[in-house]
C-alpha cells in the first residue's frame, strides 16, 4: 500500500509502544543515509544510491516547520512528481503510519511528512535501473523555495 504521512506528535508514541524508534538503526535496514530538513534544504542535498541495495533514509526534521521528502520525476506544484520513484516499490515508514490521508497528492505518490524536532525512516530497495530523479518537499512554498536535492541511482 502506499502511503503519503504525516508524522504528527501523537505518532511520537509509536515507537515507542513498539520498542523501537525512528533514530534507532535496526539491522534490516540495509545502509543508513541521515538527511536533515529545514527551511528550505535537505542536507545533503544530493543522494548517490546503488541499484539493488536496501537503504534507510532517516530523516531529522531541524526546521521550525513541516516539511515532507518524495522523489521522481517532472515536478507538480504543491502535489509531487509525476513519476513517483517509489510507486510500486515495496517500502516502509517509520514511525508505522497510522492513517492514509492523502493530503492532496494521491494515491500513487509516497511521501514522507515530518513535523519540527521530530524523525521518520523511509527504507527500500533500489529500483534496478540507473538514473537521476529529483527528491523535494511539496508543502506549499518548499519546492518554490528551493527545497529540493538529487537522487542518482547508479
Amino acid at each position: 500500500m502506499r502511503y503519503v504521512v504525516a508524522i504528527v506528535a501523537s505518532a511520537a508514541v509509536v515507537p515507542a509502544a513498539c520498542g523501537a524508534s525512528a533514530s534507532t538503526p535496526r539491522a534490516d535496514e540495509g545502509r543508513r543515509i541521515e538527511v536533515s530538513m529545514k527551511e528550505f534544504a535537505f542536507t545533503p542535498a544530493t543522494l548517490s544510491l546503488k541499484a539493488g541495495e536496501k537503504v534507510t533514509l532517516a530523516f531529522k526534521q531541524a526546521g521550525t516547520v513541516e516539511h515532507e521528502f518524495m522523489a521522481g520525476r517532472d515536478p507538480m506544484k504543491d502535489m509531487g512528481y509525476v513519476q513517483d520513484l517509489f510507486a510500486g516499490l515495496e517500502h516502509e515508514i517509520r514511525p508505522t503510519p497510522t492513517s492514509d490521508h492523502g493530503m492532496g497528492h494521491g494515491a500513487e505518490r509516497v511521501g514522507v511528512r515530518v513535523l519540527p524536532g521530530k524523525t521518520a525512516t523511509l527504507t527500500f530497495v533500489v529500483p534496478s535501473k540507473p538514473g537521476t530523479y529529483e527528491f523535494g518537499c511539496f508543502v506549499a512554498g518548499h519546492y518554490e523555495a528551493g527545497m529540493k536535492g538529487t537522487l542518482a541511482i547508479q
